[in-house]
């Protein structure tokens, strides 16, 4: 059996390819254009006689490359599949190049052997521009935030400085006056200094990631040490547990600084629990390590004063902080959540005020 496109008007189905507000395109089955209807001569600029026995490489724009095209080829043939969707860029004839959403179906005959296809192209420019405008706005309002966040961190510790230093000048020289005024410029002004590290760590997050086998049990270990003497003083007990699981697919230099960040948050936790209620009970950090189907979940937990609900939403946003002024900036969940994103990795958080909070990695398995 033959098939041919016949510009019949009084054929419904003729009427709603030609009428389509979207692009159409017919090919036999050796790829060849039998059909194209008017919305397509418009979006491409080609007339009809130009593009009839020619093929759909005359609108490659040199954006794809051959494994790309070599892809929809096998999807449109497979008889299990027979068809491909996607988004692609194309060439009009004026070379103007045309991001479009498109879609390609099989014909097949009763035999099922293939006639031909049928292209169904949407133009995507109002959807890009749409697209890039709200990515712009997104920059913009993070931009706004995080300078807000930074003027408002850098001028509160400046204004220390300043008071300190004017405090200085006024009083009657002692030892002990420029001992305590120093101390605090000192004090502030290394908190200048962590401000800037952090966001120099910030701009370099995803340059030289150095991925490799990551063996969770022995990072774990490793970090647990550096917090050893700090938990004992405050009378907290670790606790960490994990069984031998496969290794993670990680840097393990920015591995160390996410468990870091997440411990000195548990830490702070607990410290401001101690304070505000006086406790003397025993308080827990306890680390745990679980193999799941196709990632390793690391499970940070703590029992110290809990995340109000209002602000779970909040933490991870830069400058964001509930802790006192002086205790913390704001960016070490934050940093910890863009480096474990660049890593292919997610964290997520539950909490209770009062109970505490669970902090939760998930990485795939390498």
């Amino acid at each position: 059996m033959t098939y041919r496109v016949e510009p019949d008007p009084s054929s419904i189905y003729f009427r709603g390819f030609a009428d389509c507000n979207d692009a159409i395109m017919i090919t036999d089955h050796s790829g060849k254009i039998i059909y194209v209807n008017s919305a397509w001569e418009q979006l491409f600029g080609f007339d009809r006689s130009e593009v009839i026995g020619k093929t759909p490489k005359i609108l490659r724009s040199g954006k794809h490359d051959a494994a790309f095209y070599e892809n929809i080829w096998n999807s449109i043939t497979d008889p299990q599949i027979a068809h491909w969707k996607g988004e692609v860029v194309n060439r009009c004839k004026s070379g103007l190049l045309i991001p479009v959403f498109l879609m390609i179906t099989t014909i097949r005959h009763p035999d099922q052997s293939i006639y031909g296809y049928v292209g169904i192209a949407t133009d995507f420019r109002a959807h890009k521009e749409s697209e890039q405008k709200q990515r712009q706005y997104d920059n913009l309002s993070a931009i706004r935030m995080f300078s807000e966040g930074l003027a408002h961190q850098i001028g509160t510790t400046l204004a220390v400085i300043r008071g300190r230093a004017e405090l200085l000048a006024t009083q009657p020289p002692s030892q002990s006056a420029i001992k305590i005024g120093t101390q605090t410029i000192i004090e502030q002004v290394d908190r200048i200094q962590q401000c800037v590290a952090y966001l120099l760590q910030f701009c370099r997050t995803s340059q030289g990631l150095d991925l490799k086998e990551v063996e969770v049990g022995p990072l774990l270990r490793e970090v647990q040490s550096h917090f050893e003497q700090k938990t004992q003083d405050l009378d907290i007990v670790f606790k960490i547990q994990f069984l031998k699981h496969p290794p993670i697919k990680a840097d393990p230099h920015r591995m160390k600084q996410i468990l870091t960040h997440l411990l000195d948050n548990a830490i702070d936790a607990i410290e401001a629990s101690q304070k505000k209620l006086s406790e003397t009970k025993v308080h827990t950090i306890s680390i745990n390590a679980e193999e799941l189907d196709s990632e390793i979940k690391i499970t940070i937990q703590d029992t110290g004063c809990g995340i109000d609900e209002k602000d779970l939403e909040k933490i991870f946003q830069p400058f964001f902080t509930s802790k006192d002024i002086g205790k913390g900036i704001g960016l070490g969940l934050s940093l910890a959540l863009t480096l474990t994103q660049d890593m292919g990795g997610r964290i997520s958080v539950a909490s209770k005020v009062g109970a505490g909070s669970t902090f939760s990695l998930h990485f795939p398995k390498a």
